[in-house]
């Protein structure tokens, strides 16, 4: 499932999503193709907080979220139209 996640950050379409949740567990707030803006549950010790990143390649979608998989259902019926 992770060489797919993988290989879906790569599409030319491919935008992060308000909602969709990343495999290290961040809530994406905000985001585009070459940025995200979301949030880690816990403390800042445990590595929680804040993220905000234009690093994107670090990060890959969790599949098995039902808001990531919302947000990739939407995405596909849209590339499916542009193509």
């Amino acid at each position: 499932m992770t060489d797919l996640a993988r290989h879906i950050t790569t599409l030319p379409c491919w935008e992060w999503m308000p909602g969709m949740l990343t495999r290290c567990g961040v809530r994406v707030l905000e985001g585009g193709a070459d940025y995200l803006i979301g949030h880690r549950p816990g403390s800042s010790k445990s590595g929680g907080g804040w993220v905000d990143t234009i690093k994107v390649d670090d990060f890959v979608p969790d599949l098995t979220d039902a808001a990531t998989q919302g947000c990739r259902e939407l995405f596909e019926e849209t590339s499916t139209k542009l193509y």
